[in-house]
């Protein structure tokens, strides 16, 4: 049954009463709309993701619009912008007021879980891709042995066994009055590359990034970024010219490194995520590794007796990636008694 609603234009913050797969107000207050039903104009509040989605899937028709339900379906080049966007308007918010890794990094996971709760894309591969994905929180105190962000990701295809593979990503912010990335500490590094295969160095810039490694694919309204990938392999080794000894010095001593001297060897976070990680590239494979991030004890990988003092990422994004009819997944296998699912952008939610 198609129910006619009337946006109300009024703009408060609350819960969402729809509460849809894809709501972002479900647990704590945030931006809704109240929207009135036809007849007798009972009022409802209701988020814009969830306003969306009722449209979408046509249960919902605006009063007075004529207003075609989303796709369900998004091309790649699309979805590409799409996220390049997210990362752009993050970055470009949170400068210079708020110009902090951490504070970035959460805004981005929030806006990222709203994109990839669960859609279907185009033109990754012969085959339709349904991707979900659940961006989640350390509740304890991070050591950052793995990095800031542990990125775990499982493939499945039709009539064949899932494989499900890790890597990490340490976060750093560009000076806020030089190119220089100041904060950078090789030791740390030196320690991230000996516990995951290929980790990346994430670097967030609030001018744009024009001189990352190039493809000729990139749509033109891509080409300046705002959130690159580096190899820590090739990090280290630009450190290591500046110090030779940075393995044996303190985990806290930090290195100054010009921008423009890594960027020749970046590409797009964008890119990365889609062309690498959802193809099951760049990731390491060891299955007791993947259980220790989601914060399980192994003997490999042991963790602390109390668990929120363990050495686990600060942020965790899980992904799932089906290929063809492969059957969709949308649980995900996760110690959720220190870690917790990132369902606001506000530092305040993951408070005790």
């Amino acid at each position: 049954m198609i129910t006619r609603v009337e946006p109300s234009g009024v703009i408060l913050k609350d819960i969402c009463e729809i509460q849809t797969e894809k709501c972002v107000a479900e647990y704590s207050s945030a931006a809704i709309t109240a929207v009135w039903y036809s007849p007798g104009r009972k009022q409802v509040n209701v988020c814009r993701s969830c306003f969306d989605e009722m449209v979408r899937r046509g249960e919902w028709e605006v009063k007075g619009a004529r207003l075609s339900p989303r796709p369900e379906n998004m091309s790649l080049m699309t979805l590409y912008s799409e996220l390049e966007n997210i990362f752009r308007q993050q970055i470009l918010d949170s400068y210079p007021s708020d110009w902090n890794e951490d504070f970035i990094t959460r805004k981005i996971f929030f806006e990222y879980r709203k994109l990839f709760r669960n859609i279907q894309i185009d033109g990754l591969s012969s085959l339709p891709i349904k991707i979900n994905s659940a961006a989640y929180k350390f509740t304890g105190n991070p050591e950052r042995q793995f990095g800031d962000i542990g990125f775990i990701v499982k493939i499945i295809y039709p009539g064949s066994h899932p494989f499900e593979g890790v890597t990490s990503l340490e976060a750093k912010i560009r000076h806020k009055t030089t190119r220089k990335f100041a904060e950078i500490k090789g030791k740390q590094l030196n320690i991230i590359s000996s516990n995951v295969k290929y980790p990346m160095l994430l670097m967030y810039d609030y001018q744009p990034i024009e001189k990352f490694h190039d493809y000729s694919f990139f749509p033109s309204t891509t080409k300046r970024n705002h959130a690159v990938v580096v190899p820590v392999d090739i990090v280290e080794s630009i450190i290591r010219e500046i110090d030779p000894y940075y393995p044996e010095k303190d985990k806290n001593h930090k290195i100054s490194i010009d921008g423009k001297s890594i960027y020749k060897f970046t590409v797009p976070l964008a890119y990365q995520i889609l062309f690498r990680y959802f193809r099951g590239l760049d990731l390491d494979f060891n299955q007791n590794l993947i259980r220790s991030m989601k914060g399980y004890e192994n003997e490999e990988f042991p963790l602390s007796y109390n668990l929120r003092e363990a050495p686990l990422p600060q942020y965790l994004l899980l992904v799932n990636v089906n290929y063809g009819d492969s059957e969709t997944n949308m649980e995900f296998d996760i110690n959720t008694g220190i870690f917790r699912e990132i369902t606001s952008s506000e530092e305040q939610e993951f408070d005790f």
